[in-house]
């Protein structure tokens, strides 16, 4: 009879385990069409897509090459995780987008950098001086190229530019040590030329917005004028730019940004750091910013670290997240950087997919994969906005504007 007693409770234990556990297989799928852009993958990267269920659970695998078809599987009428991987030797760029419903994507929405890059045929040489003490400048052609060289003597910056012989103007920007901006649009300088200029004599800005600083270690912006061109933003002048509290000098009660109303549109890029272990920021593109407020004193706690079940919370309020892991074991040259992308507080990747273990052995076992950082986001577009941005249709002159959080996991 004891023995019947023991057997019973041991079923009763398996079945209760059985009820508890998720499964790891789906009774019923469908396909979800992907099409591959010819731009997807750059030049000798090999291409790999991962569908998992929302529990987490692996369901398709497919190998891609630019210009493709794919049909791979998802759990009918829920929603997937979809995992992009992109391999260059034993380097993986992964990304995982959590909680999606599309049936029909596009991979390889790419928007054109925005960066310019020339060399000039020529350079010259602009001095700013002042009463009292400067802290720098910075000159900025009409093509978004900022001087590559700047030197500080006390009341006097000295700056060498790139002539560009097709840069009609440029954009002069200057700061003193007490925290006072200006700014003068100059006309074509000539080339190998000397020019001086009075700070005093400089222009105010027409809107300027002033950010406390003083509790920061560092502090970096980036201020530019935005203009359209062959289907995508480009940089027209960099207004201003600054890491401020990489000199020995003590940080600022407050900072200072200044925009001019006779450019319609901005990218306003903001970041202040108080410490090793937090850091938020401010990201605009479009009309110059009402106001802006870095989230002070909140932090994320990260509940859960790994990716079979992350879990993190925070008082900051925000509508979607993003966190990063790393993996490089020091035996091998492989390295990994997997980021996950959602709309809720946690998210779960249980294991990889049977045949990206098989034919990747260099992947790394998902429990090996260290936790770098989260950043919570606070974003104008809702999740599904962003997602319909990334692999439906994008739209090349976005205007967007968020806030965010991030906390290092180190």
């Amino acid at each position: 009879m004891k023995k019947l007693h023991l057997l019973a409770i041991a079923i009763l234990f398996l079945c209760s385990c059985a009820e508890t556990e998720e499964p790891t297989t789906v009774s019923e799928t469908e396909l979800l069409s992907i099409k591959v852009l010819s731009t997807a993958l750059n030049s000798g990267e090999q291409g790999i897509v991962m569908t998992h269920t929302e529990t987490g659970s692996p369901i398709g695998y497919a190998r891609f090459s630019n210009g493709a078809t794919l049909n791979i599987d998802v759990e009918k009428g829920k929603k997937y995780h979809l995992t992009v991987i992109s391999k260059k030797f034993n380097i993986y760029e992964i990304e995982t987008y959590s909680f999606m419903q599309d049936r029909q994507i596009t991979l390889g929405n790419k928007k054109p950098e925005m960066e310019n890059f020339m060399a000039g045929n020529g350079i010259f040489v602009t001095f700013i001086t002042h009463h009292s003490d400067m802290d720098y400048g910075n000159l900025s052609s009409n093509l978004g190229i900022i001087s590559n060289k700047w030197s500080l003597n006390s009341k006097k910056v000295q700056l060498e530019n790139s002539y560009f012989a097709n840069s009609s103007q440029y954009l002069l920007s200057a700061r003193t040590r007490n925290g006072e901006i200006r700014y003068k649009l100059i006309d074509r300088p000539e080339r190998s030329s000397f020019d001086t200029y009075e700070f005093s004599k400089l222009l105010r800005y027409d809107k300027e917005l002033t950010l406390p600083t003083k509790h920061l270690q560092r502090f970096i912006f980036k201020i530019s004028s935005l203009k359209r061109e062959i289907g995508t933003w480009r940089y027209h002048y960099i207004i201003d730019q600054a890491s401020i509290g990489d000199n020995p000098f003590p940080m600022p009660e407050s900072t200072k940004l200044g925009f001019i109303d006779q450019f319609e549109d901005y990218e306003t890029i903001v970041t202040g750091i108080p410490n090793a272990v937090m850091s938020s920021g401010y990201y605009k593109v479009g009309a110059i910013p009402t106001d802006i407020k870095l989230p002070e004193g909140q932090k994320i706690d990260i509940e859960s670290r790994s990716i079979i079940d992350f879990k993190y919370s925070t008082s900051f309020t925000h509508n979607h997240f993003s966190a990063t892991y790393y993996y490089s074991p020091p035996t091998t040259f492989t390295k990994v950087n997997w980021t996950i992308h959602g709309d809720r507080n946690n998210l779960k990747v249980k294991s990889l997919h049977a045949d990206a273990n098989s034919l990747d052995p260099a992947l790394p076992n998902i429990n090996e994969l260290r936790l770098t950082s989260i950043t919570a986001i606070n974003s104008s577009m809702s999740y599904t906005e962003i997602l319909k941005e990334k692999f439906q249709t994008p739209d090349p002159f976005l205007k967007l504007e968020y806030t965010w959080l991030k906390s290092n996991a180190n």
